[in-house]
This record gives structure tokens, C-alpha cells and sequence, in this order.
């Protein structure tokens, strides 16, 4: 079969690669140039005991993970998880679309919002294109208005850093219902980041107070960016001949808003649906949307919580059965870490929603 992929971001690239293994002819659109990245570059962690790692080789180990409240911190130690730098020239993408690029066609700066521009020269249309995908939406798939938005304020940042450890900060000084994270580039770089959830993010107050952050580490500031995330309802994850995959088809942690591990399953999934002839939304079904339980459980903690809150919630890695979990290197305890944490998250939301 002739396949279209509309994107080269980390699902459309995997999806490509698994297509052209199966023997089908793969063909990929993208809309940016080849010189320009399709996203700020960043780093993006991923943790065993949050069930988040994707089946990707990774940039650097995550062996130390420092959890800070507004009244307490936590150094969490052992085989945590990993870390992939995303976006920019350097990215896991960008390295993905130069191993691919001699066996796999690469349409750049060619943007396609309907599947009818391809009309008629393939069989099958993918579409990758990203957070507020145009052909879902033209395609009716996906609702028009977001469900919920994301939006990350980043900073590249100078400074003394160890690669294998991160920080994050439960702070809403510096974050509206997320987080704050720095991960290392190298010894001396780093991605300085405060993710946001709302329609309505005051974004200039969190840069302000990320800015403070680095100022008082004494990291220097090089770039800074801004980026969106958007989450939305689908109906169907296929249609005829269109299918969608990765954060096309809001394939995104709505907790953290990472994206790796579920960008890379869903376009496996796709490719396998379309080769096996298989039910894509049965498999999606089966194999990974329960894998977002987790991901609500949080969100709905982070949407209520208050810095008392954050606090008991970093309290809980006290419990020497969690932090012992955690540390153990071992994914199913790890796992098992998580499900104490869930139900931890769970009775400090009652809570809030009793106050």
C-alpha cells in the first residue's frame, strides 16, 4: 500500500518506520522547512515509577530525582527513569528523521490540512500533525474547542548542572495547576521549565518567577520560549482511510503533558492496525488509552491543589515503603509506588473539595 504521513515530529517518524518495516511504501509530509525544528528545544524526563518511559533509547539516566514543595524536598536516589532531549536541531526527532531520510521520503515545506489534497495518490492517511491537528478536525474526528490547554514557558539555561539528576518544584508561585522542572542538557546546560494548565495562564507572571528561580541559582538565561499544548474529545481515532496517532490525537499525559511514550505506542498501534487490518480504535482501546487513569487521577489533583497540598503530597516519599519502592530499580515495586501515590493524590482532592 502507499502511505501519507502528515508530520515528522516522534509519532509520525515511528509510524513511518514501522509502515516501511512491514514492506509498505511510506511517504512523509512536513510542513516546516528542513533546516527549522518542529518544536522549542527541550528535555523531557520520564520515570518508572509514573509509568511514563517510552520504548526509546534515551539521551541520559534519571538517577537523582529532587522533589521540592514550598516547606519540603525530597532527593529520591537509584535507577528512576531517563531523560530525551525533544525539538529543536539536535532532538530525538531530528536525529530520528536523518536515520530515516535515505530510505523514507521527506516532503518539507509542504503543508497538507486535508486528507483531499492527497487525494487519489494514496491508499492510507496518517495523520501526525501535531496538537490541534487541521485534518482531524476537517475530518470531524476531533471536537473543535479544546478540553484543555497546556502551555510550558521554558528557558535554556548556563550553569553547573549533573546530567543524571532533575528538580522539580509543586509550587503554584511557579506554576498554574503543573509544575516546574529543570533537566540538563550536559554539565553545563539545562531546560528550565514551568508547565501550566488553563484557558487563561498568566504567562508573563510565571516567566517573571522562573526568571527569579534562575537568577537566585545563579544560572545565566540564553534563550527562552513559549509552547502550546492542546488536549481535545475525539469520536474516533479512524475514519475510512485517515487514521490519527501521537499528540494528533491529544496521545498526551494530561498530568505532566509529556508525550514520548504514548506518541511512539500509538503510532506502533497504527501501523500494526493498518498492516494486520485490525480495529485501530479496539487496539487503542485495549492497549493504551487506560494507560491515561494514572495521568486524570493527578490532573485532578494538580487542578485543586494548594501549597499545603503539594506539601503532603511530597510528604508522602517520607513513607519508607514508597521511598523504598521508588528506589528499588525495579519496575513492577516501581509501579507499585505509584498506585500508593494515586491513592494518596485521591484523598488529599476529597479533602480540597471539602474545604
Amino acid at each position: 500500500m502507499r502511505i501519507a504521513i502528515i508530520g515528522s515530529g516522534m509519532a509520525g517518524v515511528s509510524c513511518a518506520r514501522a509502515l516501511h518495516s512491514f514492506g509498505h511504501e511510506v511517504e512523509i509530509f512536513e510542513m516546516m522547512s528542513k533546516d527549522s525544528p518542529t518544536r522549542p528545544r527541550q528535555m523531557e524526563g520520564s520515570a518508572h515509577f509514573l509509568d511514563n518511559v517510552p520504548k526509546l533509547y534515551p539521551d541520559q539516566n534519571l538517577k537523582t530525582l529532587e522533589i521540592r514543595s514550598p516547606s519540603h524536598t525530597i532527593l529520591l536516589k537509584g535507577n528512576i527513569g531517563f531523560f530525551y532531549e525533544v525539538g529543536g536541531e539536535t532532538g530525538i526527532e531530528a536525529r530520528e528523521r536523518r536515520l530515516i531520510e535515505e530510505s523514507i521520503s521527506i516532503n518539507y515545506s509542504r503543508r497538507v490540512e486535508k486528507k483531499e489534497q492527497l487525494e487519489g495518490q494514496f491508499d492510507i492517511v496518517v495523520a501526525a500533525d501535531g496538537y490541534s491537528s487541521r485534518i482531524a478536525l476537517e475530518a470531524g474526528l476531533r471536537s473543535k474547542t479544546p478540553t484543555q490547554v497546556g502551555i510550558g514557558v521554558g528557558f535554556t539555561v548556563e550553569g553547573d548542572f549533573n546530567p543524571e539528576w532533575t528538580t522539580i518544584w509543586l509550587n503554584n508561585q511557579l506554576s498554574l495547576h503543573g509544575y516546574a522542572y529543570i533537566i540538563p542538557f550536559s554539565t553545563t546546560e539545562a531546560s528550565l521549565v514551568s508547565f501550566s494548565i488553563g484557558k487563561n495562564v498568566p504567562v508573563k507572571t510565571y516567566r517573571k518567577s522562573l526568571r527569579q528561580l534562575a537568577v537566585s541559582r545563579g544560572w545565566k538565561i540564553l534563550d527562552e520560549w513559549v509552547d502550546f499544548e492542546s488536549w481535545y474529545d475525539f469520536s474516533s481515532y479512524q475514519k475510512d482511510n485517515l487514521f490519527v496517532v501521537g499528540n494528533a490525537g491529544s496521545f498526551t499525559d494530561p498530568a505532566l503533558g509529556f508525550g514520548l511514550k504514548w506518541g511512539v505506542k500509538s503510532a506502533k498501534l497504527c501501523a500494526e492496525a493498518i498492516h494486520k487490518n485490525l480495529d485501530y480504535n479496539l487496539l487503542l482501546e485495549d492497549e493504551l488509552l487506560p494507560e491515561f487513569g494514572s495521568c486524570q487521577v493527578l490532573r485532578k489533583f494538580f487542578e485543586s491543589a494548594s501549597d499545603q497540598d503539594y506539601d503532603r503530597f511530597v510528604g508522602s516519599f517520607r513513607n519508607p515503603l514508597v521511598r523504598n519502592l521508588v528506589q528499588s530499580g525495579r519496575p513492577i515495586l516501581q509501579k507499585l509506588a505509584l498506585t500508593l501515590l494515586l491513592r494518596r493524590v485521591t484523598q488529599l482532592s476529597k479533602r480540597t473539595l471539602l474545604r
